[in-house]
């Protein structure tokens, strides 16, 4: 008995041990930790949406508050306020499609919370992949083109969005938003 157990803990370590190996050669820290790659350059590499991030941290102002949706728990790579529901990442902003019977009603809601833009992952909203339903769907697209303009978009899989710009669908005017940009392409 105890020599099985033995050889099940020495296959457990020699396992482990390949999967840490693989995962090394992947990332490939060294390079980052020997000087060999900056930090921009390693977080590019390993990041698919590092770009967005290095977007808002230069061109928002430093008072902006972004709604995280589907971004994953990449916070610290934003040096302005947000919010972002961690666990369950559309949480939130389903609870606020599901209540809401119009785009505008969601857009309300969204500066009670003092959100000034919305930050999320195509594929999670509107893909494959997305938990919302088609009515939610729907709500969050009527937001986008009555409620929103769009700031920043990369590798056509990011998106940020200011709240406010156009005009709401019953001929009233939204609310400036001073923290929108105009859209514009960014290398980083």
């Amino acid at each position: 008995v105890l020599t099985v157990l033995i050889l099940l803990v020495a296959a457990s370590i020699c396992i482990n041990g390949y999967h840490i190996g693989r995962e090394f050669l992947k990332i490939k820290p060294h390079r980052y930790v020997l000087g060999k790659e900056d930090r921009n350059s390693f977080l590019l590499r390993l990041i698919p949406s590092y770009p967005m991030f290095q977007y808002i941290n230069t061109h928002l102002p430093a008072d902006a508050k972004i709604f995280f949706i589907y971004m994953k728990n990449l916070g610290f790579l934003c040096d302005r306020s947000y919010f972002s529901d961690s666990m369950f990442e559309s949480y939130t902003i389903e609870m606020i499609l599901a209540s809401s019977t119009s785009p505008e009603e969601v857009y309300l809601k969204l500066l009670e919370k003092k959100i000034t833009h919305l930050l999320y992952d195509i594929g999670y909203v509107f893909g494959a992949m997305s938990t919302f339903s088609g009515k939610e769907k729907q709500l969050f697209k009527s937001l986008q083109d009555t409620c929103l303009r769009m700031t920043f978009e990369d590798r056509n899989r990011y998106y940020l969005y200011g709240l406010g710009g156009k005009n709401l669908r019953d001929g009233t005017n939204i609310r400036f938003n001073p923290y929108l940009l105009p859209s514009t392409q960014w290398s980083g």
